[in-house]
């Protein structure tokens, strides 16, 4: 007797058990939601991916900087030969001095008046854009404590600000590129293909206004060659940021001439509206290739269908519960 009661309790907890886990698998996901199999496949294309790039940043950059340090060491040593009154700690201590200097973005020199403040309004302008665009070259940054936790409160406020207005203008920049695709695409009639050509027609005309054509600009303000402007342009507009170049409108040029003005106002609007460009093109390919990958299918619809008398009941007891 006690054996079949025990028996009827336990199939009364399975039949109350399977339409519980039932509902709990029956969930609605996020849009966009992929399978823990392709999740995987993502997350182990992402390691690959770093791991490769890392191996061939390794073996490009790894001999010219071996090389750089055997030349700057038998720059000292000949230096130290051909000066003997200058001694090696002496030595050391200059080296330091200049590179400290040069962390806070100052060139050391011998002439204290040919210096152009890092400091003055429009270059302190620029470096505020740096700050809420998330770039931070790293060439200048706050020396002092006051300067360090503005900045902190500055980007607190000015970051979330910047993500919202450069939201609204990526639409409008979208839809502008949207309609300047439809008229020279309007002869495609596959809606695939059209995304497609119209994808690379955006990023096309982009890369001309925003890459190609500023670093034109850049090769004459900065005197760098036109494969180091592009290159500055991307790593720019990615804020990636590395620093290894900024503007600082070189060649001479004083950065409070008109010239000087009108380049570091012109270089702020290039950056607000060039990251505007790139993050809704990073956004459309990144929407390109989730459409590739399969999603996992919400399935609500589907156990409903499949909904037996008993889960009914099931439910209605739940819900009077």
């Amino acid at each position: 007797m006690e054996k079949s009661h025990s028996e009827e309790n336990s199939a009364r907890e399975e039949k109350t058990s399977a339409p519980e886990r039932e509902l709990a698998e029956s969930q609605p996901q996020p849009d966009g939601w992929v399978s823990g199999k392709v999740l995987a496949i993502l997350i182990v294309s992402y390691v690959l991916l770093i791991i490769l790039g890392g191996v061939i940043f390794h073996f490009i950059e790894t001999s010219p900087e071996q090389e750089t340090v055997v030349a700057s060491t038998q720059r000292i040593s000949t230096f130290l030969n051909n000066n003997t009154c200058v001694t090696a700690e002496e030595l050391k201590l200059l080296i330091e001095e200049v590179i400290n200097a040069y962390e806070l973005g100052i060139t050391a020199s011998n002439n204290t008046e040919s210096h152009d403040s890092n400091w003055d309004f429009v270059s302190s302008i620029f470096f505020a854009t740096t700050i809420v665009t998330t770039i931070g070259y790293g060439n200048i940054s706050p020396a002092t404590p006051g300067g360090r936790v503005f900045t902190v409160f500055f980007a607190l406020v000015g970051i979330p600000l910047f993500l919202v207005t450069s939201g609204q203008l990526g639409m409008r920049m979208a839809s502008l590129f949207g309609k300047i695709s439809n008229k020279l695409l309007k002869k495609v009639k596959t809606e695939k293909w059209k995304s497609i050509l119209s994808l690379v027609l955006v990023f096309t005309i982009g890369f001309l206004l925003f890459s190609l054509l500023p670093a034109i600009i850049f090769t004459y303000a900065e005197g760098w060659n036109y494969n180091v402007a592009v290159y500055y342009t991307f790593i720019t507009l990615t804020t990636i940021g590395f620093g290894d170049y900024y503007p600082e409108f070189a060649n001479g040029r004083s950065g409070e001439s008109a010239e000087g003005i009108f380049y570091r106002l012109f270089v702020n609007l290039w950056v607000i509206f060039g990251l505007v460009w790139m993050a809704s093109t990073l956004s459309a390919i990144s929407d390109a290739v989730s459409n590739v990958v399969p999603k996992k299918k919400n399935n609500v619809a589907v156990n409903k269908e499949k909904a037996s008398p008993e889960d009914d009941e099931f439910k209605r007891e739940s819900t009077d519960l």
